[in-house]
């Protein structure tokens, strides 16, 4: 998966620490979201093919997490985990991963 950095603006004034932390967050999930759209054809770990099933916020880990259905059965899930459903496929074709 393709890793970026993102680091909010420090500008004096105004925004709290809080605020700052909440866009950067929200400018995260967005940019996610534009660079691995639903439908997307990716490679884990130069490896692994799949396609992204599912970008966003997880009950089980912070950030922005993304949901991939291998091709080959070496997931570990069927697109649910913790007893939540984040998106379907078969299993054991289903992994997360942080999006950086």
């Amino acid at each position: 998966l393709r890793s970026v950095g993102i680091r909010p603006r420090e500008e004096g004034g105004g925004a709290s620490p809080a605020d700052l932390k909440m866009s950067a967050s929200t400018h995260k999930l967005k940019e996610a979201q534009l660079a691995l759209p639903i439908g997307a054809k990716v490679t884990v770990k130069g490896k692994n093919k799949g396609v992204v099933k599912f970008v966003g916020s997880t009950k089980f880990g912070a950030g922005v997490w993304v949901g991939i259905e291998l091709e080959k059965p070496k997931g570990t899930h069927d697109g649910a985990l913790d007893g939540q459903r984040y998106f379907t496929c078969k299993a054991p074709h289903g992994i997360y991963a942080p999006y950086e």
